[in-house]
């Protein structure tokens, strides 16, 4: 029983992780369309781009514990996977905002 709650706190946390990391890499790219209208603010991206790849491997790494058993192999994996993602959403957030403001200005 209280592995199962143990089981049950990881997937929590992991599931946390992943969602506040999305959470910080779209709103970082909503800081950068409301302080800067025509080019990117890289200050804003520089400052968030760690915390949410921090954040994405932690989630990660408790993910990839299932799937793997050797340390080096868990965080590769957790290291590549949260790169791949945390790019990924901050790239979509900032051209969400570029498609927005050529709406607006149309």
């Amino acid at each position: 029983m209280i592995e199962v709650l143990g089981e049950i706190v990881c997937f929590a946390t992991a599931f946390v992780s992943f969602v506040y990391g999305t959470l910080l890499g779209l709103f970082s790219g909503e800081r950068v369309y409301y302080k800067r209208k025509h080019r990117i603010n890289s200050k804003i991206l520089k400052g968030s781009y760690p915390l949410c790849f921090a954040l994405f491997s932690f989630g990660f790494v408790i993910i990839n514990r299932y799937f793997f058993k050797e340390n080096i192999t868990i965080l590769l994996a957790a290291f590549g996977s949260s790169l791949v993602l945390s790019q990924a959403v901050i790239f979509y957030s900032v051209t969400r905002s570029n498609n927005r403001e050529g709406k607006i200005h149309d």
